[in-house]
């Protein structure tokens, strides 16, 4: 079909490993003579390039792009019958007003039991304490504010003293 410089550069041109499953059905379509097949199908990826390489002495550059699109939109069609063939299943058996975005349960459908408060359940009540810890933090709690201007003097007392005393160097031994 191609001189085998025409078939280099349309070679280069077509390679690529994630269409082989297209390039070898119509390889299978176009040369079902070869004796190759049996290798081809154990490994598509590994032998994309001599798959490419054979289909371009039996196809011509266009044919090989129109297989490659029409392959791909069938897959997408069939992944998107799959999709919604397992969407209509599932729809039909449970009521779609029960499920959250992530298709859980919501809490109302459990017969009441979501109604509590979420800040009295276990997580709620740390929560709360949370709150308290950091009025303390902030000087605003009414147990001890001394203690926490202590803390914060010797904070700025170890600041200071550090900015007052810079680090000596260290002489060296070496002559």
């Amino acid at each position: 079909m191609y001189s085998a410089k025409e078939k280099l550069t349309h070679f280069h041109k077509l390679v690529s490993p994630t269409v082989v499953e297209a390039d070898l059905a119509l390889l299978h379509e176009k040369a079902p003579h070869l004796t190759d097949f049996t290798r081809f199908d154990l490994a598509p990826e590994k032998n994309h390039e001599e798959i490419l390489f054979l289909l371009l002495d039996h196809c011509e550059h266009d044919e090989i792009v129109r297989n490659r699109r029409e392959f791909a939109n069938q897959t997408a069609d069939e992944d998107n019958e799959n999709i919604n063939a397992n969407n209509s299943s599932e729809d039909g058996d449970e009521d779609p007003e029960t499920l959250n975005s992530n298709g859980d349960e919501s809490p109302d459908a459990d017969g009441g039991e979501g109604d509590e408060d979420p800040s009295t359940e276990e997580g709620g009540e740390n929560s709360s304490e949370e709150g308290s810890e950091d009025n303390e933090l902030t000087g605003s709690s009414s147990e001890d504010p001394a203690l926490l201007s202590e803390d914060k003097d010797d904070d700025s007392s170890k600041k200071e003293k550090a900015e007052a005393n810079p680090k000596k160097k260290k002489m060296s031994t070496r002559e």
